[in-house]
């Protein structure tokens, strides 16, 4: 499989198709890389294929950012094809030597080995082994037709303009009914093995992921466009720039991409960011399984752990193209290759080694917070026995310690003395702190769902503790618990909560798929609501307000002709709120500077006219003050620009701080105005240029 993907990216390269060749490229680094890393070091089997990822993510992350911090950026292509050379060469080495093994003769299982319950379930003259064939075929075809309808109903919707009613208004019914039949599929499996209790969970997983990167044209969040940004600028200047932004200083994930995106001659990273979240969520997925599998030593219920694992990941949006996917993915990652029974006396592998070394480093260049959180729950481990070696908090720890010492600058601006012990004010996320008028119905209805799944989860897993009642289960809760410590600390950007929900997630998924009931059919009855409700949850607190975060391909078209045409030192007023406008877009937009305009209403917010009072009052505002521009900022211009788009506008309007009508009367007098000249309209989005300066009489 490595090889074919290498084959497609070259091809792609031949015929100049960026997509081809990007797709093939990124994905043989992905796994290829990896796969001849793992091979080498002595894995096979599944785990070779749920380890692989991982490997090379990390591989191409530490390696693009020593290109990029050590201004070595003009080696690295031919770095990128002397490790696909020897990665190649490893592959067409496997491959000749399993086809000169002679293949051993197929042998049964001894009877001492099979109970003869299993080997009346094998046999198709026995009933029930009629039964069983008849129950894998029906999970065969649920799992076919629930995935072949859920990606027809998402093709037949290309191109979507989430509107106000966002995907879940827009799609077919049909791709309810596949939703139904994958989850009928994953609890039928459960009383099968192998290929038929994991087929139907990665189908589901692919499903819920992937169906918006078919259906929208852009990444679907506002603020993945700032990481496309970050990418760009390492891909514009050949280096990180640490003095810019903290991402900068973190580089690990928009360099190793950056560094990839010009050996594949892919110009701009925003289809990487569109495609990331399936990609990133199925490698999770099976990492996450070996986990499990670890765990609780039975592969049904590992699967059953996962499917609960990837209905409660709808926490935070954490799965887009940003550091915190790459530092969660390695997480579980590290997690698999540390954890350990009692009675396991078998030691770390040498593709373990390399992967919990390679992984911790890949963490500490790329994410800030991820490895402390790691290594609490590794400590815990330690403490309960449960950790293959003794080394592992300090090999996450040490480089992530050593990375934030060479750019103590940033720890010292965002670590305050204040957040220590202050827990209530560290637990509260945004929008309870924060001024204007409470959120609308469905912002509300949102957010309760996002509590409410993982709150779910976490009775479930509670109810797991108490029937389990052994030492692996405290230690399992108390590594959930762990990341709670956060909150001790620091509220991190006013979202401590939600990064305590999302790291004790793995942990509770596992304790929840270890909860037994006594009774089969209780059990039956128990699991399908369970998994349904869990499902629902998943479909609104994920989808809910995707008409709010999904970016436009006309908000991309005026953000790239603003950053790429203004002058140095020009400043963009979005008229939306800070917290969810896209911005940063192009490699460069260090030269420029974008802020946000949200008081578009006034006293008189209630009145249809108040568009007009608050266009007076943003001219007032602007001719005023002029400090748009940050007092520490090293360019001043009287290049005013200002964007309005739809994207803004119902973001304004689901947090009841403007309505439509009032955002659209905002626009037509931007639109009138003798002071501003219509640079670039888009079917959603406008770009206006100060023409003058109004005097003050005007």
């Amino acid at each position: 499989m490595s090889l074919a993907l290498l084959l497609v990216g070259v091809v792609g390269l031949v015929v100049s198709n960026p997509i081809v060749s990007g797709f093939g490229l990124f994905l043989f680094a992905l796994i290829g890389f990896g796969a001849a890393t793992l091979s080498l070091l002595g894995e096979s089997g599944w785990r070779l294929v749920t380890l692989s990822p991982p490997v090379g993510l990390s591989v191409t992350l530490v390696l693009g950012t020593a290109l990029a911090t050590l201004h070595l950026w003009s080696f690295g292509p031919a770095l990128f094809w002397t490790i696909v050379a020897l990665s190649s060469l490893r592959h067409l080495t496997v491959i000749l030597r399993s086809s000169r093994r002679p293949s051993a003769p197929p042998t049964r299982r001894s009877a001492s080995a099979r109970t003869p319950s299993a080997e009346a379930a094998d046999d198709p003259t026995n009933p029930q082994g009629r039964r069983r064939a008849k129950s894998e075929l029906a999970v065969v075809v649920a799992t076919c037709v629930g995935f072949a309808l859920s990606v027809f109903s998402a093709v037949s919707i290309m191109h979507l303009n989430p509107g106000w009613g966002g995907l879940l208004g827009a799609i077919s019914p049909v791709w309810y009914v596949g939703l139904v039949l994958l989850t009928i599929a994953i609890l039928m499996g459960q009383r099968l093995r192998g290929a038929f209790t994991a087929a139907p969970v990665i189908a589901l997983q692919l499903v819920l992921t992937g169906t918006t990167s078919v259906v929208f044209d852009e990444p679907r969040y506002s603020w993945t466009v700032q990481k496309v940004g970050e990418t760009a600028y390492v891909m514009l200047h050949g280096s990180a720039n640490a003095s810019i932004d903290i991402y900068q200083a973190w580089p690990g994930l928009f360099a190793g991409v950056a560094w990839l995106s010009r050996v594949a001659n892919v110009t701009t990273p925003l289809l990487v960011a569109r495609w990331w979240p399936p990609i990133i969520d199925l490698a999770t997925t099976l990492v996450f399984y070996q986990l499990a599998s670890r765990v609780l030593r039975d592969p049904r219920r590992a699967w059953l752990a996962t499917t609960l694992f990837v209905l409660g990941y709808a926490i935070n949006d954490s799965d887009y193209f940003s550091p915190q996917s790459v530092g969660y993915f390695l997480a579980i990652t590290i997690f698999a290759v540390a954890f350990r029974h009692r009675d396991d006396e078998t030691k770390m592998t040498r593709a373990e080694w390399f992967i919990l070394v390679t992984a911790s480093l890949a963490q500490a260049m790329t994410h800030q917070l991820t490895p402390y959180m790691v290594t609490g729950a590794l400590v815990i481990l330690l403490l309960f026995r449960r950790a293959r070696t003794e080394w592992a908090p300090v090999i996450v720890f040490a480089p992530a310690v050593a990375w934030a010492l060479a750019h103590f600058s940033y720890v010292k601006n965002n670590f305050s003395i204040s957040g220590l012990a202050n827990i209530l004010a560290n637990l509260l996320t945004p929008g309870v702190t924060g001024g204007g008028p409470p959120p609308g119905e469905l912002a509300n209805l949102t957010r309760y769902f996002q509590g409410g799944t993982p709150l779910l989860l976490g009775l479930i897993a509670v109810a797991g503790i108490v029937r389990g009642r052994s030492s692996l289960h405290v230690a399992l809760a108390f590594c959930a618990a762990s990341g709670a410590g956060l909150i001790v600390a620091n509220s991190y950007g006013n979202e401590a909560s939600f990064r305590v929900v999302l790291f004790a997630l793995p942990w509770l998924a596992i304790l929840a798929g270890d909860f037994r009931l006594r009774s089969r059919l209780g059990s039956t009855v128990f699991w399908t609501l369970a998994t349904f409700a869990l499902l629902g949850g998943y479909l609104v607190a994920d989808y809910g307000l995707d008409f709010v975060y999904v970016v436009r391909p006309g908000d991309v078209m005026v953000m790239q002709k603003f950053e790429s045409t203004a002058p140095v030192g020009s400043t963009l007023l979005q008229i939306g709120n800070q917290a969810s406008e896209p911005n940063s877009l192009t490699g460069r937009f260090d030269v420029v500077h974008e802020d946000a305009y949200y008081r578009v209403p006034t006293a008189a917010a209630s009145s249809a006219s108040s568009g007009l009072f608050s266009f007076s009052q943003f001219m007032t505002d602007l001719l005023t003050t002029r400090d748009f521009v940050p007092p520490q900022s090293q360019y001043f211009s009287q290049n005013y620009y200002v964007m309005t788009s739809d994207q803004s506008a119902a973001g304004l309007a689901v947090y009841n701080i403007t309505t439509l009508k009032q955002y659209q009367n905002f626009t037509t007098q931007l639109e009138t105005s003798v002071f501003w000249q219509t640079v670039l309209k888009t079917p959603t989005a406008q770009l206006f240029r100060l023409r003058v300066w109004p005097s003050p009489h005007n």
